[in-house]
């Protein structure tokens, strides 16, 4: 009986130190492979593979598919604290009249260079595993323009701990011809799976201009309108669409759509902050179902319009995608921190008792430790201010948003205007991350 004991509490043992060792490698980054994945093809060249190879990076909080043999530099990514995918996708899709003609949409992110312009999709592009280990994976992606010889490069790369997958793409022209080009990138998103009633858009702007749309119904086409309009909110965003920025209204170099209703929020990010001209948007709206192939989901294109490549000469940008917590809305967002701090009212009249009430979300990309939050309350023009609320928030992860509501006492605060600015503070008391609220008035 003791021999059966040891030996059943040796395979017990065994047993729990293999799942010991298996589950803590799902935090790790791994790169599996998909080769039985039908893929319906969009053109035909001799290059295109009916079950192309589906390449998927994977960590503790995100698992990202590639598709270069349809030109997809992203083809999907899930976030696993909400366990929903972010980026709209399919393997077979319909032909669908889009503002730029009838295209053949797997969704995903992909660029128009090197572009296909008879199947109107990117060229099938090659891929090369650069490196794989338990904290990074990086994937080179590469493919040519077969009659201008322009050659696209990226390498796309996650990292352990961490909810942000990272492009950096780089384009140069290998002909001895100087051409007159333009770039646009492409991303099909659609937190949550779908968009719902409660998705919106997150936009760093105060103004928009209106594209197309069924009938104006945005608007005269053209025109310049405040930002937000009530059509940020999909419930509102009756029909098919469209609306852009430039860079120059823009505040900081990213957008987002939030849903709500299934608690995610999807970012994109891109550097330099000047690269593209502009920032175009378009979607089906709420009446998605009479188009045919149309579907509940938002397009960005960041475009940057002609410029000329000389025989020889590259550009490059960095492109950055991460998930969050559902979030409310945004004021900064860099690649590690997403934010914003806000009081209820803009305007407060000096009466005793009144008091400001103060909300505030903050979520992160990776992992942190021993960090705290510090708010500051300035006023206009005289620098930083006192504290006047704290937290050691410690553990920080994509897992939560960090959430706080207080008050104020207005009794004690000269007449004028005022601002709240947010730190956020490591295990030294550097200053990590911070935003700024609008300002609001004390009279």
């Amino acid at each position: 009986m003791k021999e059966k004991y040891r030996l059943l509490m040796f395979i017990l043992t065994l047993l729990l130190g293999v799942s010991l060792a298996y589950f803590p490698a799902f935090s790790r980054v791994r790169v599996d492979i998909l080769k039985n994945v039908y893929v319906l093809p969009a053109a035909e060249l001799v290059t295109t593979k009916t079950y192309p190879d589906i390449i998927e990076m994977e960590n503790k909080y995100i698992k990202v598919s590639l598709l270069p043999n349809r030109g997809r530099l992203i083809f999907d990514y899930l976030f696993k604290p909400t366990g929903h995918t972010q980026i709209y996708t399919t393997a077979r899709p319909v032909p669908t009249m889009t503002p730029i003609g009838y295209i053949v949409e797997f969704g995903g992110y992909y660029l128009s260079i090197p572009w296909n312009p008879r199947a109107r999709q990117p060229y099938d592009l090659e891929y090369k595993i650069i490196e794989e280990t338990a904290k990074k994976a990086k994937i080179y992606i590469w493919g040519k323009d077969p009659l201008r010889r322009l050659l696209l490069e990226s390498w796309v790369s996650i990292e352990e701990g961490s909810s942000i997958v990272e492009i950096k793409v780089r384009i140069t022209n290998k002909s001895r011809k100087k051409w007159k080009i333009s770039l646009s990138d492409y991303l099909v998103v659609a937190p949550g799976g779908k968009l719902s009633n409660n998705s919106f858009f997150l936009l760093p702007a105060s103004k928009v201009i209106i594209g197309k749309s069924e009938k104006e119904w945005m608007g005269k086409e053209g025109s310049m309108v405040n930002w937000p309009q009530a059509w940020m909110k999909w419930h509102q965003f009756e029909k098919f669409g469209s609306f852009s920025v430039d860079k120059d209204m823009m505040r900081f170099p990213f957008v987002g759509i939030s849903n709500l209703d299934t608690g995610d929020t999807f970012l994109k990010l891109w550097e330099p902050p000047g690269f593209f001209d502009r920032l175009n948007i378009w979607s089906w709206g709420k009446e998605y179902k009479k188009i045919k192939g149309g579907v509940p989901t938002v397009n960005f294109e960041n475009k940057k319009e002609k410029f000329t490549l000389d025989p020889g000469a590259q550009i490059t940008f960095n492109v950055y995608f991460y998930g969050l917590r559902g979030i409310q809305k945004l004021e900064i967002v860099n690649k590690d921190f997403a934010g914003w701090v806000d009081t209820d009212k803009k305007s407060y009249n000096k009466v005793q008792g009144t008091r400001i009430t103060v909300s505030s979300q903050i979520g992160t990309s990776k992992e942190n430790k021993a960090i705290s939050v510090v708010y500051f309350l300035c006023k206009e023009g005289e620098g930083i201010g006192k504290g006047v609320w704290g937290w050691d928030i410690g553990t920080f992860s994509p897992e939560r948003l960090y959430e706080t509501h207080f008050k104020i006492d207005i009794d004690t605060l000269k007449k004028g205007k005022y601002f709240l600015k947010a730190r956020i503070l490591d295990s030294k008391s550097g200053v990590i991350f911070e935003v700024d609220s609008p300002i609001f008035v004390v009279k």
